[in-house]
């Protein structure tokens, strides 16, 4: 048996326990399988040792990726694939594989790339909930290696338009053939959740949930009956207690005044802490650029004979100049 599991995952949104999908899949995962996990929820990709979550740590052992994750899990006796036969666990990693190269791209993508989602509810959710620095750079680098990943093998030449199109119709694909393999069954692999249940729902679950100005994944999903119910049916006997719990922390903890006092707070920092960034920035700027020049003037002892210096020539010239002044006068 594993000793105190702790996990940091990415806060939690729209109804669901984590607004990230690999965090989603090591949560529901962790239910699935009953591991006592404690969770805190972060977002501060500063606190992870490789700049993003989840996060495991469990003693010694540090995980983080989903899949690692999980399989420390089973290592620990807490597997939801258990019952499962040889066949069916092939079947599993074929259609997890299946699900983040075709599905993930094309989520990614709707979240990061298409610049109505990013520019009126991505950023601004990011930008709303990350500390101050990092709301003001984190989400532009996460956009731009978005792009990068999801155009990763794309001919250079082709258009947003296009490579769009491309990555819907790989996930449309991919849901028709999820909605086939599930059918009218309650999961995948029958009446008990397993890793594919917790991979595909965490991937199904942002479509569904993010209010998206422009989701066409969403109007996908729609168009089929047995995945919506599938989700439902694993927020409604999985996390809805757990989000009920997490909305009665928020509301006790947001007060009328409380919110007040903490917002005028947090905004006296953040209006201190950007005066003192583009205090600094200037400066450097000044420097670098020559606008501001640094003189410095050495003086030593008159008995030391040997010490080096450089003489405060303009010093001088004042003083001799002072002196020619008095004497014409006279």
């Amino acid at each position: 048996m594993a000793g105190v599991m702790e996990v940091q995952s990415w806060s939690g949104d729209w109804n669901l326990p984590s607004i990230d999908i690999s965090c989603l899949e090591v949560l529901v995962y962790a239910k699935f399988a009953g591991c006592p996990l404690k969770v805190n929820r972060s977002n501060n990709p500063w606190k992870s040792p490789v700049g993003k979550f989840p996060v495991l740590v469990s003693g010694e052992d540090v995980l983080t990726t989903s899949s690692k994750i999980m399989d420390y899990f089973r290592e620990k006796n807490f597997n939801a694939d258990y019952y499962l036969t040889a066949k069916q666990g092939a079947d599993t990693l074929a259609f997890v594989s299946l699900v983040h190269r075709k599905l993930n791209p094309a989520i990614l993508y709707t979240f990061w790339v298409d610049n109505s989602n990013y520019t009126k509810f991505t950023r601004p959710w990011y930008a709303k909930r990350l500390p101050f620095p990092l709301n003001y750079f984190v989400p532009g680098k996460i956009s731009r290696q978005t792009r990068q990943q999801v155009c990763e093998g794309v001919d250079s030449e082709e258009t947003d338009d296009l490579l769009e199109s491309k990555l819907y119709k790989e996930a449309q694909e991919c849901l028709n053939l999820l909605s086939i393999v599930l059918g009218d069954k309650e999961f995948f692999f029958g009446d008990s959740p397993t890793t594919l249940d917790a991979v595909v729902f965490a991937h199904l679950a942002v479509i569904w949930k993010a209010p998206l100005p422009n989701n066409k994944l969403h109007n996908y999903l729609q168009g089929y009956d047995n995945l919506t119910m599938f989700c439902g049916r694993i927020l409604q006997r999985y996390l809805q207690p757990e989000i009920e719990d997490q909305e009665q922390q928020r509301s006790s903890q947001s007060s009328p005044s409380s919110q007040a006092d903490s917002a005028d707070s947090s905004e006296r920092r953040n209006t201190l802490l950007a005066i003192g960034f583009a205090f600094i920035s200037m400066t450097v700027y000044a420097l670098v650029s020559g606008l501001i020049q640094v003189e410095i003037t050495t003086t030593g002892d008159s008995d030391d004979t040997d010490a080096e210096f450089t003489p405060d020539m303009s010093a001088f010239s004042f003083r001799e100049e002072k002196q020619n002044n008095e004497n014409s006068a006279r």
